[in-house]
């Protein structure tokens, strides 16, 4: 439930980028110049995963594109939207994270807020083409968590290690 709240207040802290438009820099070659996340027919899928675009191998950064232009085509809106519940989830992970590792609730309330609130990567939300950080952590910090719950041991410990590597490549493919 915490997580979930972290979510909402990260939301709603970067609630005024819904307005803000494409910015020049990379977001026209990312998504409105970008042929290959129009559609999920296979052949665009099939580019995606094969092929770096934009001198960037990250085809779950590009998935997550294809997906915003499923529901909305090139809205700006829609994109930014998707940003700032990407930067919610991480933040959500950020707290589970903090959680895992200090088992205090008030110390990971604060490490979750203190990324929610730190303009050090407010731009993995203004500017599209930057949610590959975005992405790439929401991958990252899950396998790090089952990482850590394969070190406990028991009978599932290796199915514990698979989803932490398998969390770990998507987040090195995400960014």
């Amino acid at each position: 439930m915490t997580a979930i709240g972290l979510t909402i207040a990260s939301a709603f802290l970067y609630i005024g980028i819904l307005r803000v438009d494409f910015l020049g820099l990379d977001d026209p070659q990312y998504v409105v110049d970008n042929p290959w996340i129009r559609s999920f027919s296979l052949q665009n899928l099939q580019h995606i995963f094969t092929t770096p675009y934009f001198a960037n191998y990250s085809p779950f950064h590009l998935l997550s594109y294809m997906l915003d232009y499923a529901f909305a085509g090139a809205n700006p809106f829609v994109f930014h939207l998707s940003s700032n519940i990407w930067r919610g989830i991480v933040a959500g992970f950020v707290f589970l994270v903090a959680l895992a590792l200090t088992g205090n609730r008030i110390v990971s309330v604060a490490a979750s807020l203190l990324f929610i609130v730190h303009p050090a990567h407010v731009e993995a939300i203004a500017w599209i083409a930057s949610r590959k950080d975005l992405v790439a952590a929401a991958f990252a910090l899950p396998s790090f968590l089952t990482y850590l719950r394969y070190r406990q041991g028991g009978a599932n410990a290796r199915w514990w290690y698979i989803c932490s590597l398998a969390l770990f490549l998507i987040a090195v493919a995400g960014k």
